[in-house]
């Protein structure tokens, strides 16, 4: 960590970030499943609020750029490369996942790295994002892996005292990089001044509405809203294009439910408000199959009513997020408009 920082008067080998020790000697958070990495890479203006914040709080993983799980001994690799000398044919056909004769080893290989799993799913949980990286160091080699809803890609391992280089340029790549280029979904952004005040005080005349006598409103309000944590997503209906007259923006904060796995579709859900209208709505947020010729789950949800059957929500909007907005498209009219 000290190395990955070090920097001279003018220069710095990852600018803008910084890497911090993050796992501790509590003996209540050493155990499989609540362990945090042992080195996160922060962008240098949250270090602050990571470091204020409880070990036990895990707030780490939610502001962790990627970071880095290390083990002594070469042999606790969980993968295994091929021989540097194998032809093309021969890499193809390689067992990538190491195998030890050693059950007992074999354990421990498995659950370091599921461990190391483990904190990539709690940071896709935590963090809008469309991938991540880390680095998994094993004695003085270390790997580069890249993480996504379908799986991950490794990179193969490299010895850090004979290649520096290698991960020297990829620490100053990384911090060069945009924050979507990081992996960050810049389909969300916080929310705009005023709009938090907007969603606390719908969310409220909504939980109000909902609430028996004597029933504790703030208690509830923290179920769906965090002070200071509001955002927005712009959506666009569907068979529009994205222009600002044909978006929808849609704010949210705390979701009800995320996903406690990697790959798939990632669905979340969370009680959200449409800024232009200033109603409640429930915000079901996915990722959307490409097989070709499916009908949409908005489609089916919508015509849903028209042939009887009941228990089902009903649609206001459906379509998918922008994450750019071009200059000439098809306006959303106000027919259009009453239409959804």
């Amino acid at each position: 960590a000290a190395a990955l920082n070090r920097r001279n008067k003018t220069k710095t080998r990852c600018p803008g970030l910084k890497f911090d020790i993050a796992c501790t000697d509590d003996v209540s958070l050493d155990k499989m499943g609540n362990m945090l990495p042992h080195i996160c890479c922060y962008a240098a203006e949250n270090v602050a609020t990571v470091r204020a914040s409880e070990p036990s709080s895990r707030v780490a993983l939610g502001y962790a750029e990627l970071f880095v799980d290390m083990a002594s001994d070469p042999s606790h690799d969980f993968f295994s490369d091929p021989p540097p000398d194998a032809d093309s044919e021969t890499r193809s056909y390689h067992n990538l996942l190491s195998r030890s004769h050693n059950r007992e080893e074999q354990t421990l290989v498995e659950e370091s790295f599921g461990q190391h799993i483990s904190n990539v799913i709690e940071i896709f949980a935590r963090q809008p994002r469309v991938f991540l990286y880390t680095v998994y160091m094993v004695g003085s080699r270390a790997r580069l892996l890249r993480w996504d809803r379908s799986g991950y890609v490794v990179s193969e391992s490299f010895d850090i005292r004979e290649r520096p280089d290698i991960l020297c340029e990829f620490v100053w790549r990384f911090s060069q990089s945009s924050p979507g280029g990081r992996g960050h979904d810049m389909s969300i952004s916080v929310a705009r001044p005023g709009e938090e005040e907007l969603f606390r005080r719908v969310v409220k005349e909504h939980v109000l509405s909902q609430l028996g006598p004597g029933e504790d409103v703030d208690q509830a309000m923290t179920q769906h809203y965090e002070p200071g944590q509001v955002f927005a997503a712009a959506l666009v209906p569907n068979d529009f294009t994205a222009i600002e007259e044909n978006i929808c923006r849609i704010l949210f904060s705390r979701p009800v439910i995320t996903p406690a796995y990697l790959t798939g579709r990632a669905t979340w859900g969370c009680w959200a408000v449409d800024a232009a209208f200033e109603r409640i709505v429930f915000l079901k947020d996915t990722w959307q199959p490409h097989s070709e010729g499916s009908e949409l789950e908005g489609e089916i949800l919508w015509r849903f009513p028209d042939i009887g059957v009941r228990c089902v929500p009903s649609v206001l909007w459906h379509g998918f997020v922008a994450e750019w907005i071009p200059s000439k498209a098809r306006k959303l009219t106000s027919e259009s408009l009453n239409h959804l």
